[in-house]
């Protein structure tokens, strides 16, 4: 459901509620204008605020209504529990400091730089929203379940394209070549974890209480937690952290 927020200048910025808290450029200025919560927008459309779904799925999780005793991927009789964490909302940070890199590859800039000279700033916004919402799977299913991809793959990306740019300034060919390869490991990475989040979005929905709690949080992302341990013996507890 779109929104239509008003601009300073007199335009009109049409957003969604997986915008909110964003700042997106307005169409006629170019200004940046500040998107609203997610709560603010829905009160706008008239929608009647209802209980936090993260509150929820703690209160059934106290009562034992969670997590299901069945699979989430083939709906039979469940004998495991698997930590499945969703990650609703990460506090951003914004700073007006300037980068370091420019100082190496464009050290005169700063005198003309917009703001130089100004104390550096940093704004906080949001929080950090965590929950632990566990699902249940089958033997075949739990033996099946993908494993999280590493975080190796997207820091020898980042390690390439740096040492690419540092080689552009002596041997241009070389700096393409690892710059190249530096793109090639980050698709190759994005790649791996879109299908991995693919996975875990499928069991996740199986569930009506979390499907709910993604209604609220459209952006929130879901992470493995430690190794699956048998139903029976498995401790419910609530788990929700807020910071």
């Amino acid at each position: 459901m779109e929104i239509v927020l008003d601009c300073a200048c007199g335009g009109k910025l049409a957003v969604h509620e997986g915008q909110a808290g964003l700042r997106l450029p307005c169409p006629q200025c170019r200004e940046e204008v500040r998107v609203p919560s997610l709560g603010d927008l829905r009160k706008r459309n008239g929608v009647v605020p209802t209980t936090n779904p993260v509150f929820e799925i703690a209160a059934r999780l106290r009562s034992g209504e969670l997590p299901l005793r069945e699979c989430a991927g083939c709906a039979a009789p469940a004998q495991w529990e698997v930590p499945l964490v969703a990650e609703c909302e990460r506090a951003s940070v914004e700073s007006n400091e300037v980068h370091w890199i420019w100082l190496l590859f464009a050290p005169r800039l700063f005198f003309w730089m917009p703001g130089w000279g100004v104390r550096a700033t940093t704004r906080e916004y949001g929080r950090d929203t965590v929950v632990k919402t566990p699902i249940t799977l089958c033997d075949s299913c739990c033996h099946q379940r993908p494993s999280e991809p590493g975080e190796w793959g997207a820091t020898l990306s980042r390690a390439c394209f740096t040492g690419g740019l540092f080689a552009c300034l002596f041997w241009l060919p070389a700096g393409a070549g690892l710059i190249g390869v530096a793109f090639l490991l980050a698709t190759w990475q994005h790649r791996r974890m879109r299908a991995f989040r693919r996975r875990l979005s499928k069991w996740f929905g199986t569930v009506p209480a979390y499907t709910e709690l993604r209604k609220e949080y459209p952006r929130l992302v879901l992470h493995l937690g430690a190794d699956p341990r048998p139903l029976a013996q498995s401790v419910l507890s609530p788990s929700l952290r807020l910071g």
